[in-house]
């Protein structure tokens, strides 16, 4: 067996393995991509595993690739969906899953201060994404309320942020759940 470089850390590997996930990912080979991200996470101290070493860094990094999981499960529900093969529900709550605990680990990772992240602006921004992406998913799954307040809690965030993509995606949603739960939305 081939020794890693002494430079070679627990999170240049899960750097690795994130990054070659994504390629997979991004040519529709799920069964590649979902061991790489899982290895990655495996190589980042999370709060669960262990708690002493956890930090907001490496929790945003894992809500980034808890994310990604949630996201490859969400196209696989949709195309299951839309192929008619009734596999979405399934997949749906994979995704659901994933997305959850990307919500949690950016909790822990603000209970223990996002300024002591490396980069605390990415964090943000990956809380975001996060949200705006569960809140989606909870949409989809017909928890309007659930859905809501992630899609308010987005849309805070991003304007906090400053980042309007991003602040327009989470009104989006925020408006088509208020209108399908019948409430009259902000203007």
């Amino acid at each position: 067996e081939l020794a890693l470089p002494s430079w070679a850390g627990k999170a240049e590997t899960a750097s690795v393995l994130e990054r070659l996930g994504s390629v997979y990912a991004k040519q529709g080979n799920v069964e590649y991509a979902v061991p790489l991200y899982l290895r990655a996470l495996s190589q980042l101290p999370l709060k669960d595993a262990d708690p002493a070493a956890a930090t907001p860094t490496s929790l945003c990094r894992a809500a980034v690739l808890f994310n990604n999981l949630s996201e490859l499960f969400a196209q696989r529900a949709m195309t299951a969906g839309a192929e008619g093969k009734g596999e979405d529900g399934a997949e749906l709550g994979q995704a659901l899953l994933w997305g959850q605990r990307a919500v949690d680990v950016l909790r822990e990772a603000g209970r223990l201060g996002l300024e002591g992240a490396e980069d605390p602006e990415a964090c943000r921004r990956t809380s975001v994404v996060v949200q705006t992406n569960q809140a989606t998913l909870l949409e989809m799954k017909g928890d309007l309320r659930s859905a809501e307040v992630l899609f308010t809690s987005a849309h805070r965030l991003a304007d906090q942020v400053r980042w309007s993509e991003a602040y327009n995606q989470a009104m989006l949603g925020l408006r088509r759940v208020q209108r399908a739960r019948g409430k009259q939305p902000p203007p």
